[in-house]
C-alpha cells in the first residue's frame, strides 16, 4: 500500500513496543480499564478477548462487549477508510464514521478453534437475523472463490473472492534442475498447528517410507516462540509411536530458505482458507504434494508440479510421495504463469481500488484488473 500511495496504519491489541512492519507503523490501542488484564495474558491475545472482553455469558452479550471494545480502539485513530480483518469484528462494531472494507481469513473450523465450538453456526444464524450488520460495509472479501461462494449463500450477502497472492521478491524462483539425491528432503512449511496442518499425517507417511528403505529427512519449519509448549506436547504424544530422529525442526523465519533445500514440499492440511505456503512453494517451482481440500484445488490444480492426495488419508499420501520418488522428479522450472497471477501486488491494487470507490463513489478507478470488486 505504501508503494501505491496509501498511508496505512496497523491497529492492534499487541505488545507495548513501538514497531513497524515493512515501513507501516503498528499502533497499540487498549482501553486503560483493560491494561492490567492484558498484561497478565502476555502473548495470549485470543484468551484475553475470549475471557476478559467477551466474557462467560455467551455470544449474545459477548458480541456486544467485543463491539464496544473495538469501537473504542477505532476511536483512537483518524482514517479515511477502515480495513478490518474478520467478519466477527465487522459484525460487532457499532460506531462507524468512515467506510469499512473487510477481509475474513478464517473458515468455519478455524473460527470454532479460535472462539469456541459452535461459534460459527451461531454467527451464521446471527447474520441471517441481522443482515444489515455485515451488509452495511462497502466490501466483504475472502481469499478464495470457494469460500466467497459458500459464505455468499450462507450469509445471504455478497462476498467477493480476492486472491491473496504472495510477495514474489521474498520467494525466488529455483531454476536449477536438481535430481532427487540418495537422501530425500521433504519440507512441511506451515505454521505448527498439527490439528489443522496435518503434521501427524506427514510424520506417519514419512516414517512408513523410511521403514521401506527410503532415506528421507523431514523438515518442519513453522516453529515460533509461542509454539514451544505445543511442540513439546506433540512430540510427547507422537513420540510414543514414532522415532523423531529423521525430523529437523526449523524456525518460522527460516521458511524461505527451506524451500531451496527441499526436494518435495508437503502440505497435508485438513482445512484452510487460502494456501499461502503452497503458493510460495509453487512460485519457487518446487514439486508440491497437497491434500485435495477445495482451496488447494482452486489455487493449484492447473499446475503440473502440484500433486494431490485424499485429505486425511495417510496411505494415499504415502502413495503420492512414492510416485514422485519413483519418477525421480526434478525441481521444475518455475511456473511463470503461476507467478504472473499470484503476485500480492495485484491484490494490493484491487484493495486500493476498493478504497477509492469508498472515497469517490461516482468515480471508477482504473488501477486494478479486478474490475468486479467494490461496494
Amino acid at each position: 500500500m505504501l508503494v501505491i500511495g496509501c498511508k496505512p496504519t496497523i491497529l492492534c491489541t499487541g505488545p507495548n513496543d513501538e514497531i513497524e512492519i515493512d515501513g507501516v507503523p503498528v499502533v497499540r490501542t487498549v482501553p486503560p480499564t483493560h491494561e492490567s488484564q492484558l498484561a497478565k495474558r502476555k502473548i495470549a491475545k485470543a484468551d484475553f478477548l475470549i475471557e476478559d472482553i467477551i466474557g462467560p455469558d455467551g455470544w449474545e452479550t459477548g458480541i456486544e462487549n467485543l463491539g464496544r471494545f473495538i469501537d473504542w480502539q477505532l476511536s483512537q485513530i483518524n482514517a479515511d477508510v477502515l480495513h478490518l480483518n474478520s467478519f466477527t469484528s465487522a459484525f460487532s462494531i457499532n460506531e462507524i464514521d468512515c467506510p469499512v472494507v473487510v477481509t475474513n481469513h478464517e473458515n468455519g473450523q478455524e473460527s470454532d478453534n479460535l472462539w469456541g465450538e459452535g461459534f460459527f453456526d451461531w454467527f451464521a444464524n446471527a447474520n441471517k437475523l441481522h443482515p444489515n450488520k455485515l451488509g452495511r460495509h462497502k466490501l466483504l472479501a475472502v481469499p478464495t472463490n470457494y469460500y466467497a461462494d459458500l459464505y455468499s449463500d450462507l450469509f445471504q450477502q455478497k462476498i467477493v473472492g480476492m486472491m491473496q497472492g504472495i510477495r514474489l521478491e521474498n520467494f525466488q524462483a529455483i531454476y536449477n534442475q536438481r535430481t532427487i539425491q540418495d537422501q530425500l528432503t521433504i519440507l512441511l512449511p506451515s505454521r505448527f498447528e498439527p490439528a489443522q496442518k496435518g503434521h501427524d499425517l506427514a510424520i506417519k507417511a514419512v516414517a512408513s517410507l523410511r521403514e521401506k528403505g527410503f532415506d528421507i529427512k523431514l523438515i518442519i519449519s513453522g516453529i515460533r516462540d509461542d509454539y514451544v509448549k505445543r511442540l513439546e506436547e506433540f512430540r510427547d504424544d507422537l513420540g510414543k509411536r514414532s522415532d523423531f530422529s529423521f525430523i529437523e525442526f526449523r524456525r518460522y523465519g527460516d521458511m524461505q530458505l527451506a524451500y531451496t533445500a527441499a526436494d518435495i514440499v508437503l502440505s497435508p492440511e485438513r482445512y484452510c482458507s487460502y494456501g499461502l505456503s503452497i503458493s510460495e512453494a509453487l512460485a519457487c517451482g518446487c514439486q508440491t504434494v497437497l491434500s485435495d481440500i477445495p482451496t488447494y484445488l482452486e489455487i493449484a490444480s492447473q499446475y503440473e508440479n502440484a500433486h494431490f492426495f485424499r485429505c486425511g488419508d495417510v496411505d494415499d499420501l504415502e502413495r503420492a510421495l512414492l510416485k514422485l520418488i519413483d519418477a525421480n522428479a526434478k525441481k521444475s522450472v518455475p511456473s511463470i504463469e503461476f507467478r504472473a497471477v499470484n503476485d500480492m501486488r495485484e491484490c494490493a491494487k484491487a484493495y486500493a481500488a476498493s478504497y477509492l470507490r469508498c472515497l469517490n463513489p461516482g468515480r471508477e478507478p482504473r488501477i486494478s484488473r479486478f474490475g468486479e470488486i467494490g461496494g
